[in-house]
C-alpha cells in the first residue's frame, strides 16, 4: 500500500522520489492583508495522509472540501516550508482542474510568513469545491510543528501547532476560526504504534509498514490536531466513570515518573460532575515527550494531551487537571481569534485549580486581566501573563466571589453548551454570564476583562 500510495503522489507531481517541486518564491502581486486571510473559500471538511515510515522523506495529501463564497481564480492557503506537488480543484460535478501553486512572503517575527496561492485558469464556480494537494511536510529539529526525537535506535514523533506551526505540517487555512472534522491516516513502521486525536477505526499491515486509519474528529481547528508515532509503551490505562478510556503512554526510556492513567480519569470525572457536560471527545490519551519547548511543557490537543517528561509529581498532577479542562475551555469552544485567548488559558487555568483543590486560591482584588495585543497575530510576542492567564484567573475567581458559585455553573455551563464545537469572543462569555446573573457587580467585573 505504502509504494502504490508514494507512485500516486509522485505521478501527480510528475517526477521520482526527489518529485515535490518548489513553487516559485517570486512575489505576489496583491497579496492580502496580514494577519487573515481572505476567505474566497471556506474549509469544511480535511482528509489528510501522510507516511511518516523511518527513510529519507515523508510524503503527504490533503484533501480540503469547502465552499467557494463567489467565482474567483485565486485560493490562499498557508505553508511554510512545505514542498507543494501538483494541486487540483474539483468543483461540483466538473472534473478535477489543474491549479498553479506560488508563493507570497513577508517578514515575521523569527520567520518569514509563507502563504501558498493555488490560481486556476478560469475563475472556480461558487459552491462546494475540493482541493487535492500532495505536499512535502517540514520535520523540525525544534519542538515545534512536526518533530522527531531520537532515543537510543527508536525513533519517535511528535507535533505541536499551537499557534501557528500546523502549516509547517499541513497547507491549510491555519486560523483558530477555521474549525472543521478532520480524517487522518498515516503510514507508519509496522512495528510503531500511532495515535492522533480520535480512535483508530482500521489497521492495515503490508510488510515492513501499516497504514493506520483514524476516526474522524469534531470540527478543530488545525492548530489542534495531533499525532504521535513510535514504538510507545502503553503505561497505564483507565476509564473514567462514564467509560471514557485513557492511556498514558511513552517511551520506553521514558517511563519513569509518569502519571497513573486513573488519575487523569479522576480529573476528567470532576470536570463532568461540575461542568455538567460530559467529556466531549471519546477517548483520551497522554504521550509523553522528552523534551518541551520554549513556550509549551503540555499541550492540550483533544484526545491527545502531549506532556514534557521532565514533569514530576505535583506538577504533573496541577499540568494534567489544566489540560484536562482545555478539553472544555479551548477544543470544545475555541477562541475565534488569538486576542480571546485568555478565554482559553485562564478558564483552564482557573478550573484547574478546582480539580486539583488548590486551597490558594487567586487574588481577591480585581486585577485587569488580560492585556491589549500588541500582535494578535502572533500569540508568543503577547505579555507571557497574558498567554498564562493567571490575570484572567483572578477575574474569573472574583466574578465567582460576586455572583455566587451556583450563577457562575450556570454562566459556564450556558456558554459551554451554547457554543459546542464552534467558535468564541469573550462577548460570549460576558453575555452568558449576563443571563445566569442580573448583579450589576457582574457587569462590572467583566467589563474588566480587556482594560489594564
Amino acid at each position: 500500500m505504502r509504494w502504490l500510495w508514494i507512485a500516486v503522489v509522485a505521478a501527480a507531481c510528475g517526477g521520482a522520489p526527489a518529485w515535490i517541486a518548489e513553487p516559485s518564491a517570486a512575489p505576489i502581486a496583491g497579496p492580502p492583508t496580514f494577519p487573515r486571510l481572505p476567505r474566497a473559500f471556506a474549509p469544511t471538511h480535511v482528509r489528510a495522509w501522510l507516511d511518516l515510515a523511518d527513510g529519507e522523506w515523508n510524503l503527504g495529501r490533503i484533501e480540503i472540501a469547502g465552499v467557494v463564497a463567489a467565482p474567483t481564480s485565486r485560493i490562499w492557503l498557508h505553508a511554510v516550508a512545505l514542498s507543494i506537488g501538483g494541486a487540483t480543484a474539483t468543483c461540483g460535478a466538473a472534473p478535477a482542474v489543474r491549479l498553479r501553486t506560488s508563493r507570497a512572503r513577508w517578514p515575521a517575527r523569527d520567520e518569514p510568513l509563507e502563504l501558498l496561492a493555488l490560481d486556476a485558469d478560469s475563475p472556480l464556480p461558487a459552491g462546494p469545491c475540493t482541493l487535492a494537494i500532495p505536499f512535502a511536510p517540514m520535520t523540525n529539529s525544534e519542538p515545534v510543528g512536526l518533530f522527531e526525537a531520537r532515543l537510543g535506535e527508536s525513533r519517535f514523533l511528535y507535533t505541536f501547532m499551537e499557534p501557528t506551526y500546523a502549516r509547517r505540517v499541513f497547507p491549510m487555512i491555519d486560523e483558530p476560526d477555521v474549525k472543521v472534522p478532520w480524517q487522518l491516516t498515516l503510514t507508519v513502521d509496522a512495528g510503531d504504534l500511532a495515535a492522533s486525536n480520535a480512535p483508530i477505526v482500521h489497521e492495515q499491515v503490508a510488510g515492513r509498514f501499516k497504514d493506520v486509519e483514524f476516526a474522524e474528529t469534531a470540527p478543530l481547528p488545525s492548530y489542534l490536531i495531533a499525532f504521535a508515532v513510535g514504538p510507545f509503551e502503553v503505561i497505564d490505562s483507565a476509564t473514567t466513570a462514564s467509560g471514557v478510556p485513557i492511556r498514558v503512554l511513552a517511551p520506553p526510556a521514558l517511563v519513569e515518573g509518569a502519571r497513573p492513567a486513573a488519575a487523569v480519569a479522576a480529573d476528567v470525572d470532576f470536570f463532568e460532575r461540575w461542568l455538567g457536560v460530559p467529556f466531549p471527545y471519546p477517548k483520551l490519551d497522554v504521550i509523553v515527550a522528552p523534551r518541551g519547548g520554549p513556550r509549551w511543557s503540555a499541550m492540550e490537543n483533544p484526545g491527545l494531551v502531549t506532556i514534557d517528561s521532565r514533569m514530576r509529581g505535583s506538577a504533573w498532577a496541577t499540568t494534567m487537571a489544566h489540560e484536562v479542562a482545555h478539553h472544555w475551555f479551548g477544543d470544545l469552544v475555541t477562541p475565534a481569534w488569538w486576542d480571546d485567548i485568555w478565554l482559553n488559558e485562564s478558564f483552564a487555568l482557573w478550573a484547574g485549580a478546582k480539580a486539583t483543590g488548590d486551597a490558594r486560591g487567586f487574588a481577591a482584588t480585581r486585577l485587569p486581566a488580560i492585556p491589549p495585543a500588541t500582535d494578535a497575530a502572533h500569540p508568543e510576542a503577547l505579555d507571557p501573563e497574558y498567554f498564562r492567564g493567571s490575570r484572567g484567573a483572578a477575574v474569573l475567581a472574583a466574578l465567582e466571589r460576586s455572583i455566587g458559585p451556583a450563577a457562575m455553573q450556570r454562566a459556564v455551563h450556558d456558554y459551554l453548551t451554547g457554543h459546542a464545537n464552534g467558535t468564541v469572543t469573550t462577548a460570549d462569555f460576558i453575555a452568558a454570564v449576563a443571563r445566569a446573573s442580573d448583579r450589576p457587580a457582574a457587569g462590572e467585573l467583566t467589563a474588566e476583562l480587556h482594560t489594564r
